[in-house]
């Protein structure tokens, strides 16, 4: 899940926001580097609205790992594809 918001954060998100809000979901992924990171934890800190976007992806991201349905077949899709495909040759 590597979404970034958009990179134009509403109007009434001030200067600071509008800096860090692409980097929130890069940061919720473990993507930015300690320094990246710091700066982004730091204003999250300081923002209640950046904060509150940050919460909301995080509950979204467990939301998806936990409830996710990966189907499964059995075998394994390699030997399934593979399979499938040797079927196929002409």
């Amino acid at each position: 899940m590597t979404a970034r918001l958009p990179t134009r954060p509403p109007p009434e998100w001030d200067d600071p926001c509008r800096r860090y809000a692409p980097d929130i979901s890069a940061f919720l992924d473990g993507e930015l580097d300690d320094g990246e990171a710091a700066a982004v934890w730091a204003h999250l800190q300081a923002c209640a609205a950046c904060a509150a976007t940050y919460e909301d992806m995080r509950r979204i991201q467990q939301a998806v790992r936990t409830y996710a349905v990966f189907p499964t077949g059995g075998k394994p899709l390699r030997e399934r594809v593979m399979k499938a495909l040797a079927r196929e040759e002409p």
